[in-house]
């Protein structure tokens, strides 16, 4: 997915992210991943999901990626010590989110 996303393959690189978090989400859902890599396997998926935020941010589909970052930032503030890894996410959400306001600022004028 990330060589897609390095390639701007960016259809390929969501295809690609979005079957990563389904078998994620899939590990986790049946006990896939033992108790002591749960913390460990959703920030996985958090970091999936921001990848995924930064392809639609790359197609200008700010509210999706918004949407996405916004689902990711959840997931890491549920993890303990998830906090700090948090904070970088919420400075990207921010960009994203003055992104989207300019690209609707630019089409009203």
């Amino acid at each position: 997915a990330c060589y897609h996303l390095s390639k701007g393959e960016f259809d390929d690189a969501l295809s690609k992210f979005q079957e990563s978090l389904q078998l994620q989400r899939y590990a986790m859902q049946t006990g896939g991943t033992h108790v002591c890599d749960a913390d460990e396997s959703l920030l996985n998926i958090a970091s999936t999901l921001c990848n995924m935020g930064a392809v639609f941010v790359k197609q200008n589909q700010y509210h999706t990626a918004i949407e996405v970052i916004e689902e990711a930032l959840l997931v890491q503030e549920s993890v303990q010590d998830g906090e700090l890894i948090a904070i970088k996410t919420k400075e990207y959400l921010d960009m994203i989110i003055s992104y989207e306001e300019n690209a609707v600022d630019d089409m009203a004028k």
